[in-house]
């Protein structure tokens, strides 16, 4: 969605929200590996290191936006705590470029501080009639629900793994 609104914002198209910013870059880079390139022998995790270090790369050459779907979601879930904050540290001491990083890693709550270079938020959910709703506005700061939990629980998987 931010990919597309940049697109289209910086074609002239109207955006859908109440307020932007829309810097002009040399590129938009995004990284949402989907599966492994087994004809280059490479798995779902190195080609995501491998575009990563591209994208680094070419940001240090001139800014871009780079957006980062699910970074790393690949690996064990403290490997991935570990090299996303590295790589979210690593990107904010770098002086150009605008970056987008999703993550369903709950634990980065507690070892990324939110400040003025680094904005932390969530699309909001909520639970309704044991439902849950989207509302597709996005929030400060850190999602607090379990939904996964209560999608679970409301499939009756709770009672059939007991």
């Amino acid at each position: 969605s931010i990919y597309l609104l940049y697109y289209f914002a910086l074609r002239g198209f109207p955006v859908w929200c109440n307020q932007a910013t829309i810097p002009v870059v040399k590129d938009c880079n995004i990284i949402n590996v989907k599966e492994d390139q087994i004809a280059a022998q490479q798995s779902h995790f190195a080609n995501e290191l491998s575009q990563l270090k591209s994208m680094i790369e070419q940001n240090d050459q001139a800014p871009i936006v780079g957006i980062l779907d699910e970074l790393f979601n690949t690996t064990n879930a403290e490997d991935a705590k570990v090299i996303i904050t590295k790589t979210i540290n690593g990107l904010l001491n770098k002086p150009h470029g605008i970056f987008f990083i999703s993550s369903h890693i709950a634990a980065l709550e507690q070892v990324l501080i939110p400040s003025e270079a680094l904005q932390v938020c969530y699309l909001n959910s909520y639970i309704k009639h044991e439902q849950p709703v989207f509302t597709y506005q996005l929030k400060a700061g850190w999602n607090s629900i379990n939904l996964g939990q209560q999608l679970f629980h409301q499939m009756g998987l709770n009672a059939l793994l007991s």
